[in-house]
């Protein structure tokens, strides 16, 4: 699996026009890397409710931090950085449920059960939504 990633990183900047293919594995990656980012009105109401859910997180976390940091010049940044932590995990184990479940990468059983492990680890709530528990 690494070596695909370093493939599909190497091939990243080109067009299918200059692959001269429709059907190029850049065309693939591209479309493999639109899935693995959650996102607002993706068409996966399971996705979207995730989305939702995390950008709630970092909308309470970032009033929180600036409601309690000084008004000093790092206020806003401070606030940001407890915004963005109250996200990230949530972001990171979307990306690796999309990645779980993409036919392209074709993952085994094995290493999909290892994936599912480490989703719940990083943060259940977005398992269980993406998961529509």
């Amino acid at each position: 699996m690494g070596g695909r990633l370093v493939m599909f990183g190497m091939i990243d900047g080109a067009t299918a026009r200059e692959t001269g293919d429709d059907h190029s594995p850049v065309r693939a990656v591209r479309q493999l890397s639109e899935r693995l980012v959650l996102d607002f009105g993706v068409g996966d109401e399971c996705r979207t409710r995730a989305f939702i859910n995390l950008v709630d997180r970092a909308a309470e976390a970032y009033g929180i931090a600036l409601h309690y940091a000084n008004d000093g010049p790092g206020a806003g940044t401070e606030a940001m950085s407890h915004a963005l932590g109250a996200a990230a995990r949530g972001f990171a184990a979307a990306t690796l449920e999309a990645l779980a479940r993409d036919e392209v990468v074709a993952l085994s059983i094995e290493q999909k059960l290892h994936l599912d492990e480490l989703i719940v680890e990083l943060n259940l709530k977005t398992s269980e939504i993406l998961n529509d528990v």
